[in-house]
């Protein structure tokens, strides 16, 4: 056999209720919901997708090992001990029933976790040298953390590129955004954005190219970030004069090590020649608290 099985791209999970098991991956452990019906559910979860299927009653994914103990069937990777500890009081405190921190005599640490329906996962601090290294995570006085200049850099090329499959994974589900549009104000949430990305990317995809411009970056916490970009158009090879302003607020999920764009002010229709920034920008940071 000269091919090999690359990766394990879905794990199906019985469920007695789908709305509301996927509900609770979206709520509780951030999960992406790609599609749902009344027999199943997609979510995108630890870069891999899960499908919740509608089964019956008492189903669920463990199993008994010899000494008759239930096992749980999929164990998740965090990238070291303070990863672990903090995913583990963000469970507790989202009301998900957590075990302890267990040494279990190898390399790092583990706690367990159940989902509403008594599927059990594993949770282990030692996230795999080739993962780490496929997607360049790396460690900074004990703290692991993911660059936000390397996220802030390939949602602008997703967005370059016409790509909102790309997009949405850098969106979080609790996205809100207010936009100023010639002294109207709308305020939008997460489908409403996808749905308004979408439109334009099918009106624009083919003769146009996004001009974007990163103006600053403001750390305003350890996990927070705001980006002001202005985006404008070229078209046929012609830049349009006015541009829109945005001002987007990124927090990282420490439980899935992502970054996220949460919140967004956007400025539209101004002119290219009045963007000027001198760096300082406090009101900015208040206004995106």
């Amino acid at each position: 056999m000269s091919e090999k099985l690359i990766r394990v791209g879905t794990t199906y999970l019985p469920v007695a209720d789908v709305k509301r098991a996927s509900d609770w991956y979206v709520t509780k452990l951030d999960a992406g919901l790609s599609y749902r019906d009344e027999e199943k559910a997609i979510i995108n979860l630890a870069d891999q997708s899960f499908f919740l299927v509608k089964a019956k009653k008492n189903q669920s994914a463990n199993f008994r090992d010899t000494k008759g103990q239930e096992h749980f069937s999929v164990t998740f990777e965090v990238d070291g001990q303070d990863a672990l500890r903090a995913i583990r009081l963000q469970l507790l405190e989202k009301g998900v029933e957590v075990g302890s921190i267990e040494d279990r005599g190898h390399p790092g640490n583990n706690f367990i976790f159940h989902d509403i329906d008594g599927n059990k996962f594993d949770v282990w601090s030692e996230l795999s040298p080739a993962y780490k290294k496929f997607h360049n995570l790396a460690r900074t006085e004990g703290k692991e953390t993911k660059d936000f200049d390397q996220c802030l850099e390939s949602y602008l090329d997703a967005w370059r590129r016409f790509s909102l499959n790309e997009l949405q994974t850098y969106i979080s589900n609790d996205y809100q955004a207010r936009e100023s549009r010639d002294g109207e104000i709308v305020d939008f949430g997460y489908e409403q954005s996808l749905e308004g990305w979408a439109q334009a990317f099918q009106q624009l995809t083919g003769f146009a190219e996004w001009n974007l411009t990163v103006h600053e970056k403001i750390n305003t916490g350890e996990n927070e970030a705001i980006a002001i970009i202005s985006a404008t158009l070229e078209i046929e090879g012609k830049p349009l004069d006015t541009a829109n302003l945005f001002f987007n607020a990124f927090k990282r999920n420490t439980m899935q090590d992502e970054w996220k764009m949460v919140r967004s002010y956007i400025e539209a229709g101004i002119p290219c020649d009045q963007l000027r920034f001198s760096g300082g920008l406090r009101e900015i940071k208040a206004l995106l608290k």
